[in-house]
């Protein structure tokens, strides 16, 4: 058992069944009447096309209507199997509602408009669920492609926060790339130069000390010259240039990030380009990093100041809204 037959006629723009009289005869009042009074069971819309979606953040539920579907008429086994499917549909659970359309399938259920907003579902956690993935995988491209279909789906409205999480990490890992591409392209015997140094100016070990502390590491290892020497030769993974491309600022607290700007502020940067070109490269790297640090800090507050103020208007809203619609007291 499953969804019950029914017989396609033609619609008119109204959605009320017409059937056309036959050629020379004509129809009268009353069977214009029962043509009217044709029940929906006698008439089936093909359903809208699958793959089209609405690039409108207002449109958030599915575009289909249940009135193309007939009732479920399950029984048994099969009941059961369908009414796990629309549980599994109502959830927030990708790995529940995946089960259970499996098994919906399995076992060859009719549609019935379950199957159809189950696959809405679907398509709604499974966005939800990459657009999460990406902020986490901190990848310009997978943020950039991921953003972009959430953006083109029928739920950019509903996924407007995650969308918007996705972008901000996004600008965050561009400027990161902008203000290390220097570094990136800087040549080991650079490197090395500074290296070199046995008693290097007081403003190229401030530098790479400074460096060191935004990339993790303790400043008291950081005050003798021969504890960094050895860091700077380390290669591979543990290299100075693929931790700068790793590095990530928000892993930097606004203490540290304070620090080093009291141990940077007292040089400029004509003066340590002077002495190493390649710590004046680390200096403006520093710089930028503590400035950003410092400026997403002021964005983050401000943010969270937004939605506090949002979220204290809706609250009035409600109470409002409350009122307006509780029963007034009768008096005496």
């Amino acid at each position: 058992m499953g969804c019950g037959g029914s017989k396609q006629t033609a619609v008119d723009p109204k959605g009320s069944p017409r059937r056309s009289p036959a050629k020379g005869t004509e129809t009268t009042d009353e069977e214009s009447e029962s043509v009217d009074q044709l029940s929906d069971a006698e008439v089936e819309a093909p359903p809208p096309p699958r793959g089209k979606y609405v690039v409108n953040g207002s449109a958030n539920q599915s575009q289909r209507s249940d009135s193309v579907f007939s009732e479920a008429t399950d029984k048994g086994f099969k009941r059961r199997v369908r009414e796990k499917l629309k549980e599994a549909t109502q959830g927030k659970d990708i790995d529940e509602l995946d089960k259970a359309m499996d098994r919906f399938k399995r076992h060859k259920l009719d549609d019935c408009g379950d199957w159809t907003k189950a696959v809405d579902r679907m398509e709604m956690l499974t966005l939800r669920r990459d657009l999460r993935d990406a902020v986490r995988r901190s990848h310009v491209g997978v943020l950039e492609k991921t953003i972009k279909d959430a953006e083109n789906s029928q739920y950019a409205g509903q996924l407007e926060n995650q969308i918007e999480a996705c972008r901000r990490k996004l600008t965050h890992l561009k400027e990161l790339n902008t203000y290390k591409h220097d570094i990136m392209n800087m040549e080991q015997n650079t490197i090395s130069e500074i290296h070199s140094y046995q008693r290097p100016p007081a403003c190229v070990h401030d530098v790479m000390a400074a460096t060191y502390m935004l990339l993790g590491y303790q400043e008291k290892k950081l005050m003798d010259w021969n504890d960094i020497t050895p860091l700077m030769c380390s290669v591979g993974r543990d290299s100075l240039i693929h931790q700068v491309q790793r590095f990530d600022s928000s892993a930097v607290d606004e203490q540290t990030a304070n620090r080093v700007q009291d141990i940077l502020r007292p040089h400029e940067l004509h003066t340590i380009r002077q002495a190493s070109n390649g710590a004046a490269a680390f200096y403006v790297w520093s710089t930028n990093i503590c400035e950003k640090v410092e400026r997403d800090k002021a964005d983050e507050d401000e943010r969270l100041r937004k939605e506090e103020m949002e979220k204290q208007k809706q609250e009035e809203r409600d109470a409002k809204s409350g009122k307006k619609n509780s029963p007034r007291k009768p008096k005496g």
